[in-house]
């Protein structure tokens, strides 16, 4: 799963940079009673502004993971011990009195060599370093940062469940070290939970669903300490003799500025796997639904050790600071597998996560742009050339990394700089700003962008050469691509292409044709494209019984073994209506996806164009 997976941030705050809200696809409810569909888009203005959000000018997520809760910048948002809710409201059943939200109780901290070195050369005190974090806070507050995801270890109702002795503000404190990821955990109060049973003790499920074997949640300090005194006594375990793929720098709490750099790891160590042990750990934590890697890595280490650079399986990459004491920041998991012909292979990002501590710095940005780094690099895979880089399963935040790194690199490119233009000037004599076949393709050469990535990228790229301006044409080409990506055709019906929505001149800015093409769009071209589903599903067991058969047409009569069997039933007319209702396009969620990409389009556009 990715963060790729990891990678789902709440929305920046409303407003654009001067205080002022900006509309996304404006559609008033007026002035549409010459329209056909006016009837249809009454409510439509209503409809947008809930489901659309907006898009804050100086807002935008670096980062391929949902951030923490911040107060401010980067500061973490204090949450009062007297005043955190756990479960539902007062006037909930008894039921709920009986357990703990856990996105609530169980709280994140980061620590590194400076939490590490006491003055009474102890090591880390958990306590001490909790009571300090009172003692700064005005007003106290718990610290450290929220869990975002707890279905994978506290059930899919995220919640701890409360023994009678324990407090409802009881905490779970998990204690991260960077850089080897060793993990502590303790309560607050200390004995919170002592009469929890075992197979419902928060630290148990912590232990069990998050760090399981061979990954380490220490429950004492004296045994956390010697670890994380091994640990720091070694570097990361990167690739040797290798320089950081990508290095930028990074404004850290105290406004000082230090490096950051993005390297490969070296899965052929041993120290690596261990490494990658914790890791997973917190990928389940930080990603909805995040899997762990390891046993794919420990087969990949094996080939590696081999000398084999270049075959299937799993490349390891950490962002990390330059200056000592060296912190790990985040990591990627990428795997690598073969494309036709030979000496070639793609890769594709199942993993991008930023630790909590150091998100919204420009960590998860620079993590994407490495690893394009690395795929223009034949020497990092044993001679072989990546034909593009895709996505595992992408959160919203992830994809907006990878469109705004994209464009960064369009933009430095002249020659997609005048294809662009081009565009818009065959779009200004009634033409269409569709992407070129070979723009396309040299897309793909130049930058290893994925086929089905290629059209967001253009899409923002035309944005970027009118200074963020979503016009009515563009709106119509997002509009294609957004009814393609759902499953419906890919191509207008012929009615459908003579249809004049717009202005003959190609500069209307008239919000009633715009939300007339949104919805006239979305209603139509599903009928158009399937006008008799019946005949395409008989035409498909058609070609299965021949293929089958083996009736002269290249098939195999051993096939009939592993086709399914399908009764008669199967285009009855109840299942052609069904059919028939699963192909309508429902307007409403149209409109919803059209007005999300386009918000898309203008946060990759702002944050291309700042870098």
């Amino acid at each position: 799963s990715s963060s790729a997976g990891a990678m789902s941030a709440p929305p920046p705050s409303s407003g654009s940079s001067n205080g002022s809200k900006k509309r996304i696809l404006p559609i008033p409810s007026s002035s549409m009673s010459s329209n056909p569909f006016a009837a249809a888009t009454q409510d439509a203005d209503l409809r947008l502004s809930k489901m659309a959000r907006v898009v804050a000018g100086d807002g935008t997520s670096h980062d391929g993971e949902k951030p923490p809760l911040v107060h401010g910048d980067d500061t973490p948002l204090p949450i009062h011990v007297d005043n955190i809710q756990h479960g539902d409201d007062d006037d909930d059943d008894d039921a709920d009195d009986n357990t703990i939200d856990a996105l609530d109780a169980v709280r994140i901290h980061v620590i590194s060599k400076e939490h590490t070195n006491s003055t009474d050369g102890c090591g880390f005190n958990p306590h001490a370093y909790l009571q300090k974090i009172q003692e700064h806070s005005v007003p106290p507050a718990v610290g450290g940062h929220a869990l975002e995801y707890a279905n994978q270890v506290f059930g899919d109702d995220e919640t701890i469940k409360r023994p009678p002795s324990c407090p409802r503000a009881a905490l779970v404190h998990v204690f991260i070290h960077t850089p080897s990821c060793l993990a502590l955990v303790t309560t607050t109060p200390t004995e919170a939970f002592k009469d929890a049973p075992p197979r419902e003790h928060p630290v148990n499920l912590l232990q069990k669903h998050a760090f399981a074997e061979p990954a380490k949640l220490f429950t004492s300090i004296d045994e956390f300490n010697a670890a994380i005194a091994e640990a720091e006594a070694n570097s990361l375990p990167l690739l040797p003799n290798a320089e950081p793929i990508a290095v930028a720098p990074m404004q850290l709490e105290d406004d000082t500025t230090t490096q950051m750099a993005v390297s490969r790891l070296n899965l052929a160590d041993e120290a690596c796997l261990r490494l990658r042990a914790q890791l997973d750990a917190i990928t389940v934590l930080s990603v909805d639904a995040g899997s762990a890697v390891l046993e794919e890595c420990e087969e990949t280490s094996q080939e590696e050790r081999a000398g084999n650079l270049g075959g299937e399986g799993w490349e390891m990459y950490a962002a990390h600071t330059t200056q000592a004491p060296v912190k790990l920041l985040g990591f990627m998991a990428v795997y690598r597998f073969y494309a036709f012909p030979v000496d070639r292979c793609r890769l594709r990002l199942s993993q991008l996560v930023t630790l909590p501590s150091f998100r919204r710095k420009g960590v998860g940005a620079l993590m994407m742009r490495a690893l394009y780094r690395s795929a223009s690099d034949p020497k990092q895979r044993g001679g072989l050339s990546v034909v593009d880089v895709s996505l595992e399963d992408p959160t919203e935040e992830t994809r907006r990394l990878r469109d705004s790194e994209d464009v960064r690199r369009l933009l430095s490119d002249d020659y997609f700089v005048k294809a662009a233009d081009a565009s818009w000037e065959k779009a200004s004599q009634g033409g269409s700003l569709k992407l070129p076949a070979d723009v396309s393709r040299r897309m793909g050469e130049s930058f290893q962008i994925a086929k089905m990535q290629r059209r967001r990228a253009w899409e923002v790229l035309l944005s970027c050469r009118r200074n963020g301006e979503v016009s009515p044409e563009l709106l119509k080409l997002i509009t294609r691509r957004v009814l393609a990506e759902g499953g419906c055709a890919e191509k207008l019906s012929e009615k459908l292409q003579r249809k004049r929505m717009f202005d003959s001149g190609g500069a209307s800015n008239n919000d009633d044709e715009v939300s007339a093409f949104v919805m006239w769009r979305a209603s139509r071209s599903m009928i158009e494209a399937y006008k008799d589903p019946s005949k395409i599903l008989l035409q498909a067991l058609s070609g299965a019984k021949t293929a089958a058969g083996g009736h002269g047409m290249g098939g195999s009569r051993g096939m009939t073994n592993f086709l399914p069997s399908i009764p008669e039933p199967a285009v009855s007319e109840a299942n052609l209506k069904e059919q028939k209702e699963k192909e309508v396009v429902d307007p409403e969620k149209v409109e919803e996806l059209v007005g999300e990409a386009v918000q898309d389009v203008r946060r990759a556009v702002t944050a291309a164009t700042r870098r």
